[in-house]
């Protein structure tokens, strides 16, 4: 999102005006080519798309991410642990 952020900042700083599905079209562009089922999965469908939908999924995607991370450290610790009393 720094990506499309800059972009952003950059149009708003010659006074260029970026309608709001221009924007989510902008940042989806900004995103990593890893995200490209995330782009599929967003404009399948739609007849209309908003920056704050892309950003809502974004943020959600990430939020995803980070609580699939803490479970699986929390369940390596655990296993860890566990073999660690055992041996």
């Amino acid at each position: 999102m720094d990506n499309f952020n800059r972009i952003i900042l950059v149009l708003q700083g010659v006074n260029v005006k970026i309608k709001d599905k221009d924007q989510a079209l902008i940042l989806f562009c900004s995103l990593p080519n890893s995200y490209e089922n995330f782009v599929d999965t967003m404009l399948y469908g739609r007849t209309t798309i908003t920056v704050n939908d892309v950003k809502d999924s974004l943020m959600s995607k990430e939020l995803k991410k980070k609580i699939l991370c803490w479970r699986r450290s929390f369940w390596f610790q655990f296993v860890c642990k566990q073999r660690k009393n055992i041996g």
